[in-house]
């Protein structure tokens, strides 16, 4: 802790300075009491406000705020392209392979193979991003470390509760191209190459 010196305010008086006082109950109920406290010393005195202690830590961290909620937005946009966007790919490869699985199913392979098979790949594709992330969110952890308060940069809890919400909405993504292909006809399947 740095050294400190308390000065008498007549010898280094500076403008906006404030008085704090303690209450059990309303602080609001101290704020006329205060002002006839400062007047009985000073009746030129200017007061130009009152604020309790919640109110004054609330104004001083309403920037980190913003700066917090954007970020849950932006996080939570992120998911949800992420989400769409691997939907996208494994419809678009299912479709490309749509000869392959109408063979398989023509050939005996059940609903539920089928569903198995594109669920497989694309929470392969899932499990390499995961552990891509996973691995570049720890680097970039300890850069922003000075960043983060009362949080641990590799909180354990944080990238489990991450990676098993991304997992959940990643396999929701995955289940509907697989049943889509679930459900494509061997006979259209193969007339349509």
């Amino acid at each position: 802790m740095p050294d400190e010196i308390y000065y008498p305010m007549r010898q280094l008086g500076r403008p906006g300075m404030a008085v704090v006082g303690r209450v059990d109950g309303d602080p609001a109920s101290l704020q006329s009491a205060m002002r006839a406290a400062v007047a009985a010393v000073d009746k030129n005195q200017p007061i130009s406000f009152f604020a309790t202690l919640e109110t004054n830590i609330s104004r001083s961290l309403g920037a980190q705020r913003i700066v917090a909620s954007l970020t849950a937005i932006f996080a939570g946009l992120a998911l949800v392209l992420s989400a769409i966007g691997l939907y996208s790919v494994l419809a678009y490869a299912v479709s490309q392979r749509r000869s392959e699985i109408g063979i398989r199913m023509a050939l005996g392979a059940k609903r539920a193979q089928v569903v198995r098979l594109v669920m497989q790949g694309g929470l392969q594709l899932v499990a390499i991003g995961l552990v891509l992330g996973l691995a570049g969110a720890a680097g970039a952890a300890r850069l922003i470390q000075s960043l983060l308060f009362n949080v641990q940069p590799l909180d354990p809890l944080v990238y489990g509760g991450v990676a098993a919400l991304f997992t959940l909405v990643a396999t929701c993504a995955c289940l509907l191209p697989s049943l889509r292909a679930s459900r494509i006809d061997p006979l259209l399947a193969l007339r349509s190459d």
